[in-house]
């Protein structure tokens, strides 16, 4: 009988030594029992520890974690918290260090990377702030665009006679002379159009037509359409293109660099993901029940991985401006419930920071840091339509965004994709090339698109229309065929109710000169049902600031076509000057309220209630 007096505090004793933290430290050893006194030494090990052991915490002292394979967190580590140790900044990358440095030429250095990596697109100092890839001087092609539409290169994306021309594109006469031979291990960076921008790998050249060969097709005509600004490309990763202090080139196995200040602080990437939390279920838009929950990342800062380029078979959300569902950023979260991201940073990386992909429910990113990242900072996807209304209730706030797309421009700072009832709120963005939030889901061309037959033939790689669900076909032919059908199939959308409320846009969209978009940019909700239950989004009380001189035009909010409903309330926009490069004003804020293919207006309307304009060129 006294055993069982005490069984009760015997199985309270036990339950919290298996509650116990698991503690980390890079002078550990993954050997050791994971307690204060005998830390292990990588992350896996930890999580490991963690979830054979009931642990709730891994608590990590400061110091760099190198990761060398993607961490894959799965269902059976739900509920562990990952955070940094009090006072501590643990720093987790992928990063090599270069060293052997010898002189190449002039003031270009050269030395070997690191055993095991072959290639990379992305180099970090340090000591210093982002590290240009080299880049020749640009260049625009004179070559028109084709097709049935006079020449109009987004239509010539559904046109069966223009695919040949996504794949190639004509060099002027007098483009600097360079090193052709090493063709392969360069890269195309082109905007055709003044809202789009890619990078692309060249793949081989004609040189007496003076044609250059993607590896894989462009998203759009690698032309000239004559009703659009001229189209700008340069040619990356040359050691021509080497002139400036920080920049560099990565060939044959060797990094070029002109130092800014020595070479004790280089170091190249191994991975474009470190860590993702994933069910498992390779296809995106398949149904599951059980999903990766109640993880908490506190207090990490990240940083380091690879610019991934595009692959033949990427699907992408409107324009090129987000891959879907690939390896691209420091952290991934995807098919989670109940995850936050708390007090971390993400810094100084190829790709992107942190991404939600598919099904993504109350993740919760909350006062992080995102900076010199070459894609974008926060992207969310959701899945395709029909699939399911799966990416929802998310919150963003509190977090600073600065630097972001510093390799592939047209990158977004907050990107929300076929995600309904997010709350984006007390953001601070800042002096990035593209766009600060973008909201989006499909576009009525995609469907039209499919009753028409284009996916015989179609070569580009936009998500909505490669993962529409097949009985939306059907459903578009009973609904009036190809045009008032696609229209209807819009209700098959899940972008709406989305909140974006109190964020802080400072000198955003500055353009590099070559961009048309929104500080704000808004497309691709859902059709409402009937008039008495219309679907709309919110924009209030957003502080735009600051936005002289940068691009083609600037405008704070853009407003796009397919689009049902939205309310922009009390924004206050100071200081746009827009239409500085077209031969007429233009507003500050342009608002659609149609579908962009049948031009239907919508079940609702834009609503422009008490927004605030001063120091504007034009309104």
């Amino acid at each position: 009988m006294q055993f069982f007096r005490f069984l009760p505090f015997l199985l309270a004793f036990v339950s919290s030594l298996s509650a116990q933290s698991v503690f980390v430290s890079p002078s550990g050893s993954d050997t050791n029992s994971g307690a204060s006194n005998a830390p292990v030494r990588t992350f896996m090990r930890a999580a490991e520890l963690a979830r054979d052991n009931n642990s709730t915490s891994v608590i990590f002292a400061g110091g760099d974690y190198l990761f060398e394979e993607t961490a894959v967190l799965d269902p059976s580590f739900n509920g562990i918290t990952f955070q940094a140790a009090a006072g501590e900044k643990p720093v987790f990358s992928s990063l090599k260090k270069v060293i052997n440095w010898s002189v190449f030429k002039g003031n270009i250095l050269v030395a070997s990377l690191p055993e095991g990596i072959g290639h990379v697109r992305y180099l970090q100092d340090k000591s210093e702030g982002w590290m240009e890839r080299s880049a020749t001087f640009s260049f625009s092609t004179d070559e028109p665009a084709g097709g049935e539409d006079d020449g109009c290169i987004e239509c010539n994306s559904y046109t069966e006679t223009t695919q040949e021309d996504l794949s190639n594109i004509r060099f002027p006469q007098t483009f600097q002379e360079i090193d052709w031979k090493r063709i392969e291990q360069y890269d195309l960076r082109a905007n055709t159009l003044p809202w789009h921008m890619e990078v692309l790998p060249l793949e081989s050249i004609d040189i007496r037509n003076r044609r250059l060969y993607t590896a894989i097709p462009a998203l759009y005509d690698l032309r000239r359409d004559f009703n659009e600004p001229r189209p700008n490309a340069w040619i990356l990763n040359t050691l021509e293109g080497i002139d400036e202090p920080g920049e560099w080139a990565c060939l044959d196995g060797k990094i070029y660099l002109y130092p800014k200040s020595g070479t004790e602080d280089i170091y190249v990437p191994v991975l474009t993901e470190l860590i993702r939390l994933d069910n498992g279920i390779i296809d995106g838009n398949s149904n599951f029940s059980a999903a990766v929950r109640d993880i908490v990342f506190d207090g990490i800062t990240f940083t380091g991985g690879d610019f991934r380029t595009m692959k033949e078979d990427d699907i992408t959300v409107q324009h090129d401006w987000m891959v879907v569902d690939e390896p691209d950023a420091l952290l991934r979260i995807r098919n989670a419930s109940n995850i936050k991201v708390r007090n971390c940073h993400f810094i100084k990386t190829g790709g992107t920071g942190l991404r939600l992909d598919r099904f993504a429910q109350q993740i919760e990113i909350d006062n992080n840091i995102f900076s010199n990242l070459g894609r974008g900072g926060i992207n969310i996807a959701g899945r395709g339509p029909g699939y399911g209304d799966v990416s929802k209730n998310n919150i963003i706030k509190y977090n600073y965004l600065e630097k972001v797309g510093m390799e592939k421009w047209a990158s977004v700072a907050i990107l929300l994709d076929n995600s309904s009832n997010n709350y984006v709120h007390h953001n601070y963005i800042t002096d990035t090339y593209f766009s600060g939030i973008v909201v989006t889901g499909p576009r009525q061309l995609m469907f039209a698109g499919q009753a028409e037959g284009v996916a015989d033939f179609y070569q580009g790689r936009e998500f909505h229309f490669f993962e529409m669900e097949p009985s939306i076909l059907e459903f578009m032919e009973a609904n009036g065929g190809v045009l008032e059908g696609s229209q209807e199939a819009m209700k098959f959308v899940y972008n709406y109710n989305n909140r974006i409320e109190e964020n802080a846009l400072i000198d955003v969209c500055t353009g590099k000169g070559v961009f048309i978009n929104g500080q704000i940019y808004v497309s691709g909700f859902q059709l409402s049902a009937s008039p008495q239950d219309v679907k709309t989004n919110y924009f209030e009380r957003n502080y735009l600031y600051d936005s002289y001189n940068h691009g083609i035009n600037d405008y704070a909010i853009y407003s796009d076509s397919d689009q049902d409903d939205c309310y922009y309330t009390g924004n206050m926009i100071h200081g746009v000057s827009n239409g500085d490069g077209m031969p007429f004003d233009l507003p500050v804020i342009l608002a659609f309220n149609q579908w962009a293919e049948t031009e239907n207006f919508g079940l609702g309307k834009i609503h422009l209630i008490g927004n605030l304009s001063e120091g504007v060129s034009y309104c």
